[in-house]
């Protein structure tokens, strides 16, 4: 008795694929310079301002916990 195999077919519109944003994408780099030069490359795009707001949302993100706990803990910035 043999087992016949279905294959998996992807049947879905290659339309929802192409409105998806280039920085939503996924990438597949062939090495991993060429990964650190894309990197590079978007962290030189974007402004100081997106740098702070990015790292200002993952410190909430990362402690999230605490900030809840402590509602005034992230109130400031000091560098020492």
């Amino acid at each position: 008795m043999t087992k016949k195999i279905k294959k998996n077919i992807l049947s879905e519109p290659v339309q929802a694929y192409a409105a998806v944003p280039e920085e939503k994408r996924i990438h597949f780099f062939s090495s991993i310079e060429d990964e650190n030069k894309a990197n590079h490359k978007y962290m030189a795009s974007i402004s100081p301002e997106e740098h702070l707001r990015n790292a200002t949302d993952f410190i909430k993100r990362i402690f999230s916990k605490e900030l809840k706990e402590n509602p005034g803990l992230g109130n400031r910035i000091s560098f020492h």
